[in-house]
């Protein structure tokens, strides 16, 4: 919710263009990133609940793991389609 008001916040503030900009980029990772992360919590919480898996903390750590790879490579891949 925080994303979806500042992005309604930064709405009058940035220019319209036909064009993706920095910041349209900023905000579309951001959200990639807050949807996985939600998706792979629920996952998790599931997995947790159910005892489906028995080594659940191995793959939470990995989860976590790619979550920050992820969210890393999504705003340097900002940058370098920007600049």
């Amino acid at each position: 919710m925080t994303l979806v008001a500042l992005k309604l916040s930064l709405v009058e503030d940035l220019p319209k263009t036909h064009y993706l900009k920095f910041t349209d980029l900023l905000f579309l990772s951001s959200f990639m990133i807050c949807a996985f992360n939600f998706l792979g919590s629920m996952v998790m919480q599931y997995l947790c609940q159910n005892n489906i898996l028995s080594d659940v903390e191995k793959i939470e750590k990995r989860f976590a793991i790619f979550s920050i790879f992820l969210a890393l490579s999504l705003i340097l891949g900002c940058f370098l389609l920007t600049f």
